[in-house]
């Protein structure tokens, strides 16, 4: 297993998926209140960048509006504790992309399922058609860099 890291602007990214405006301080900061704490850094870097991304229907990084409402939906610290949902693949129908908050690796699992063994880190974009790549922002520079993941 291994990581690689490419930078890329906010206008390459923009080629590949749909972008939208900052997510507002004051949002993420009433998402952290419901929270009961600050959301995962690498997610609030990602809202930086854009509050919420998407391409064709097969990837969905979550705005910060009700994220947490859609972990809680999803039960996801009951099933799996240590995680935070992002997202969803497979155009929303039943996958869910996970932030592992010890590794910091991006996991995909069914909806329906929710156990550490049934899930997959996050396909390299590269080798899979019908995945996109998690991407992050750099506080320090203000480039984004995405995160491709795979193992074999």
């Amino acid at each position: 297993m291994w990581n690689h890291w490419l930078t890329l602007s906010r206008c390459v990214l923009s080629e590949k998926l749909t972008l939208h405006r900052l997510a507002s301080r004051s949002v993420i900061e009433r998402e952290e209140n419901e929270y009961g704490g600050s959301l995962p850094r690498e997610y609030v870097e990602l809202l930086q960048i854009s509050d919420g991304m998407h391409n064709n229907g097969n990837l969905s990084i979550l705005g910060a509006e009700g994220v947490v409402e859609r972990n809680a939906d999803y039960e996801v610290q009951a099933y799996l504790p240590g995680y935070f949902m992002i997202g969803d693949g497979d155009g929303g129908c039943g996958n869910a992309i996970l932030l592992n908050l010890h590794d910091r690796r991006i996991y995909e699992v069914g909806m329906g399922i929710m156990d550490e063994e049934s899930m997959a880190l996050r396909p390299d974009p590269s080798t899979s058609s019908s995945h996109g790549a998690p991407v992050w922002a750099s506080e320090a520079t203000g480039e984004v860099r995405t995160c491709q993941r795979w193992s074999r």
